[in-house]
């Protein structure tokens, strides 16, 4: 059995512990660290509609080789192509004897223009609806040129006759715009 005598007593000598110095500056600069700042105000940007989501506008009226006389002004009707995005437009086009006729429209139907009919020359009106994405917002029924999200699918032909027409003149609502309705300003 021990005995207090036995047992071992430490004491603890005070011994100086080193202080870390501090590294000498180097020429070499630190880059600040990188913070990310949320914006305070977002801009409007419309948000764009997939191509994917929309389908080829199916022509309405008038029929294929349907007539429209000299003083006729038909109108032109084609089925949705789904919901369009911001800057996504019809792009009706119609081919005359000088050329082209294009604008843009978020409506599913356009009046041939006063000039067009008279353009014909007693020739035949190609005409076609195609998507398109503008840079930005233009006024219903202004000529345009954007990027092509969905072909036109199928061009009509309506054909010019050199006579008078009905007289009409001002085309007309349309009733029912896959019928064709006689005295419309076209003949069907």
């Amino acid at each position: 059995m021990p005995t207090p005598s036995d047992t071992l007593s430490a004491t603890l000598a005070s011994t100086p512990v080193p202080t870390p110095t501090p590294p000498a500056p180097t020429s070499t600069p630190i880059p600040p660290t990188a913070t990310r700042i949320a914006p305070s105000a977002t801009p409007f940007v419309p948000t764009p509609t997939p191509a994917a989501s929309l389908g080829s506008p199916a022509l309405l009226a008038p029929a294929n080789g349907a007539s429209f006389g000299g003083g006729d002004k038909p109108t032109f009707s084609w089925a949705s192509a789904g919901s369009l995005g911001g800057f996504d437009y019809y792009q009706f086009s119609i081919q005359h004897a000088k050329g082209w006729d294009v604008i843009c429209t978020k409506t599913t139907s356009t009046q041939a223009r006063d000039y067009v009919p008279t353009l014909s020359g007693g020739q035949a009106l190609r005409w076609n609806v195609a998507v398109v994405r503008l840079s930005s917002a233009i006024s219903d029924g202004s000529a345009c040129s954007g990027s092509t999200l969905v072909a036109a699918g199928e061009t009509r032909s309506l054909n010019g006759s050199s006579g008078g027409g009905s007289g009409s003149g001002g085309g007309s609502p349309a009733t029912s715009p896959t019928t064709c309705v006689p005295g419309a300003g076209v003949r069907c």
